[in-house]
């Protein structure tokens, strides 16, 4: 297939096909395929800091969803460091470490995301949820 040729597309192009893949199974719940479509992107080693970082935080998700708490949280920290303000990862960084019951460390999360967005709806709850 043309769209996966690494002769016919430059990295870019690659790492936005794999995305849009793994987006489609996601949107099927296909997590499994949709992790292996943002890893394959990833793979194309894309030079564009704003798709790494989605499919960081899309791969995140979908490892998420299929009970992967720590690939998702080492997911978000590499999405993060690529773009520190990325609130998607960031809320998804905390519903982690309350799912794997790190609560200091998803109270920093929280507090991170806070501060760029101070009136947070999920990121406020979930501070509360794990101060307890």
């Amino acid at each position: 297939d043309l769209k996966y040729s690494p002769d016919e597309n430059t990295p870019e192009e690659l790492a936005v096909n794999y995305k849009e893949d793994g987006n489609f199974n996601f949107k099927c719940k296909k997590y499994r395929f949709a992790v292996a479509s943002y890893t394959e992107g990833l793979k194309a080693k894309s030079s564009d800091l704003l798709t790494n970082t989605q499919l960081l935080t899309n791969r995140a998700a979908a490892q998420f969803h299929i009970g992967n708490y720590r690939s998702s949280l080492q997911d978000c920290e590499l999405a993060v460091r690529l773009t520190s303000g990325h609130m998607k990862a960031i809320v998804r960084g905390a519903q982690c470490c309350r799912q794997l019951k790190h609560f200091q460390k998803c109270q920093e999360w929280c507090d991170r995301g806070l501060k760029i967005d101070p009136k947070h709806t999920e990121l406020t709850k979930l501070r509360s949820e794990c101060a307890k």
